[in-house]
């Protein structure tokens, strides 16, 4: 019989007729059925939770790459560098991200004011990469001001510069004309570029805080700055770029700071790790007093005109340095920015060795 073959049916006895074993079979067979009905019915929870909870690790698996995302870059902005700026009569402002090494000392110095109460505006020199457009931008953003930027070359005129009156008598705004108007911050761009000629007419926007063109007056307003990003000190050109040379009197109306490479900057940038750089000291002796400031220009005045070289220490030298010695600038700085500006070292040496021996030993002292 071909049921008794079968393994399934190895229960069997074989003895039993085979009409008898067919009613057995079937009777198996039903119970079979029930038993995989009644175990259906039970599983079925079971199984519809562990469906759920399937989908829903599905959901989870599928969802996780943006959560891991969100939550590493919520941990990123945790640990990015932030520099809150902290003003007297006006909310604080934070800056996002690290800063060049020099951006507290331009900080520093930008938030100073002559003695006449208006700002002074201060010019940033380095060679091109140095983040000197991205600094000009940050302390604007740093006194929550609007920055303009006027772009220079040898052909920028005059007009492009203060803004001019159309055919039809309408004044075309310029960046200065607009930054003036809205007390806002100029970005003068590659300022080291431009016509001479054209650059003496910011002069006397500068030294009045107004300017007319065409019978229109434009007045900067109360913290109207500028900036200057410049790859020379605006004595010409050198190996790496082309300039002419600006006049002394538009380079005296600003305290210059160089910015040079900041290689840790880059790599934080770019999330690499960053080279050894010896970092210049920015915190070191201050002078003695506003006096001593006082002292030394006038004497170093003295001195470049008995050697007979191409430079001016005028009264602005003064003002500016002892406005940056009550922002607590040292005696370094102050001189680099304020009195030489870009100055060979021999002839700084030459005009030192003019000085009197009281204040060469003074000067021998501060550093």
């Amino acid at each position: 019989m071909e049921a008794l073959k079968n393994e399934d049916d190895r229960w069997l006895d074989p003895a039993l007729p085979e009409r008898i074993q067919q009613s057995l079979l079937g009777l198996a067979a039903q119970l079979d059925q029930k038993a995989v009905t009644l175990a259906s019915a039970k599983a079925k929870p079971l199984l519809d939770e562990v469906t759920s909870k399937l989908s829903a690790l599905e959901v989870i698996t599928r969802s996780m790459p943006e959560v891991v995302d969100r939550q590493i870059t919520k941990r990123s902005d945790e640990l990015q560098p932030k520099l809150t700026i902290v003003h007297p009569e006006q909310p604080e402002v934070a800056l996002e991200g690290r800063q060049h090494f020099m951006f507290e000392t331009a900080l520093r110095m930008f938030s100073c004011r002559t003695m006449d109460d208006n700002p002074i505006s201060l010019g940033l020199v380095g060679p091109s990469g140095t983040f000197k457009s991205t600094m000009a931008l940050n302390l604007a953003r740093a006194f929550s001001q609007e920055a303009f930027v006027q772009p220079f070359s040898p052909y920028t005129s005059e007009s492009a510069l203060l803004g001019y009156a159309n055919a039809n008598g309408i004044f075309i705004e310029s960046p200065t004309s607009q930054a003036f108007d809205k007390n806002a911050i100029v970005i003068l761009e590659e300022f080291d570029n431009a016509n001479p000629q054209v650059v003496v007419a910011l002069n006397t926007a500068i030294a009045n805080r107004e300017y007319h063109v065409n019978g229109r007056k434009v007045e900067a307003g109360k913290d109207s700055k500028i900036i200057l990003c410049m790859n020379t000190w605006g004595r010409g050109g050198n190996q790496k770029f082309t300039r002419g040379k600006l006049d002394n009197s538009s380079l005296d109306r600003f305290p210059m700071l160089e910015i040079p490479y900041d290689w840790g900057l880059v790599a934080d940038i770019v999330g690499v790790q960053p080279a050894e750089q010896e970092y210049p000291e920015l915190h070191g002796p201050q002078y003695s007093s506003e006096q001593g400031i006082y002292d030394y220009i006038v004497a170093l005045n003295q001195a470049v005109a008995n050697v007979e070289l191409d430079y001016d220490f005028t009264p602005r030298a003064i003002f500016n340095g002892i406005a940056f010695h009550r922002a607590g600038i040292s005696k370094r700085l102050i001189d680099e920015s304020c009195i030489w500006k870009g100055m060979s070292e021999e002839h700084q040496d030459k005009i030192k060795d003019a000085l009197p021996a009281k204040l060469k030993r003074m000067n021998a002292e501060a550093l």
